[in-house]
């Protein structure tokens, strides 16, 4: 006769159950998490992201935003606990974080084959919308593009088209736009 080695214990149903009725807490207890409003704003940072983009983010009002990473409360511990699960998402799964930030303005100036001469900047002003003062600004780094402006580009980037047929579009959108100065 030959003995066996005493049968290893598995987990039972009941078992199972208990262990994950452990992990949902009950009605009465707080959800509580390390997180807090300034975890929120390094990952902001860390993005590259402003304020309002950092708050668009994670679903929330700016106003609310500021007052999350103030001073006062940047160290409360998050009380709104999928503000800490967006957060932990968009750091273990970057592709998940929405995507914002700025587009490279002189990136996509580039990128339509457009050169360093007036007549490229007065063109690319037309096309997006505004003055050649305005897109003198924007190229050299001294102005920030409107949130219209940004959207545009990024509607346009989002597309994936080649930088011909992206242009073509942009000027049948320009001539759409614009109206006609009248003869007088």
């Amino acid at each position: 006769m030959t003995t066996r080695p005493p049968a290893k214990k598995t987990a039972t149903k009941r078992t199972a159950k208990t262990k994950r009725a452990r992990m949902v807490p009950s009605r009465r207890e707080k959800l509580v998490t390390h997180f807090t409003g300034a975890s929120l704003e390094r990952w902001r940072l860390e993005n590259g992201l402003t304020r309002a983009e950092g708050a668009e983010s994670f679903g929330l009002p700016v106003a609310k935003w500021y007052a999350l990473v103030s001073r006062e409360n940047a160290k409360k511990p998050l009380e709104d606990m999928a503000l800490a699960m967006c957060r932990v998402l968009y750091t273990r799964e970057p592709l998940s974080a929405p995507t914002q930030g700025r587009p490279d303005l002189v990136a996509f100036y580039k990128y339509l084959g457009f050169d360093d001469t007036a007549e490229s900047k007065n063109h690319f002003a037309w096309l997006i919308g505004r003055k050649p003062p305005s897109v003198y600004r924007l190229l050299s780094a001294q102005g920030k593009p409107s949130r219209p402006l940004i959207r545009y580009i990024e509607a346009l980037m989002k597309l994936g088209l080649d930088p011909k047929p992206t242009l073509r579009l942009m000027e049948a959108v320009a001539k759409e736009v614009y109206v006609p100065p009248s003869d007088q």
